[in-house]
């Protein structure tokens, strides 16, 4: 299922920026705390050139990113894909290269319906802040989404 995402406001692409930059070696990644516990708030997965097939040691990112979501049930993930300026002519390049993150996902055991998947091509470049590298543009962001707790109550008693 491909849905549709509203734009990412400025904080959250200054938040994905920042992600990017950890992932990249600049820092650890960010972290939330929730329910007394640390939730990585982003991984990044990044792609050969022209291809939907992630670059050597991607597998490690989407392997951690299972196991902490097959450990926490309530989280999910909206998976968005993206492309550099120098792949603009490869049709559905970003879609693809999230599916593909997707089905490696789905190939861990995650359920279909704790993934949102979604491209957003060239309109989230990031390559003019990280210097001018397209590595930063051929990537998948994978925001992870807390769903809020819910408490069933009991029900009332028919007196």
């Amino acid at each position: 299922m491909i849905l549709s995402m509203p734009p990412i406001g400025p904080l959250r692409k200054a938040l994905s920026i920042l992600c990017l930059f950890a992932l990249m070696g600049c820092g650890n990644f960010p972290a939330a705390q929730v329910s007394g516990r640390d939730i990585p708030t982003a991984y990044f997965v990044f792609f050969e050139k022209g291809s939907a097939k992630p670059v050597a040691g991607s597998d490690k990112v989407i392997t951690d990113l299972s196991h902490f979501m097959k450990a926490y049930g309530d989280l999910n993930v909206d998976i968005v894909g993206h492309i550099a300026t120098d792949e603009a002519e490869v049709t559905s390049l970003d879609v693809a290269r999230a599916a593909a993150v997707q089905r490696i996902l789905l190939d861990k055991g995650l359920m279909q319906n704790r993934m949102r998947v979604a491209g957003k091509g060239l309109s989230e470049s990031v390559s003019d802040q990280a210097g001018g590298d397209f590595l930063a543009d051929r990537r998948v962001d994978i925001m992870v989404v807390v769903l809020p707790q819910v408490r069933i109550a009991p029900a009332p008693s028919p007196n």
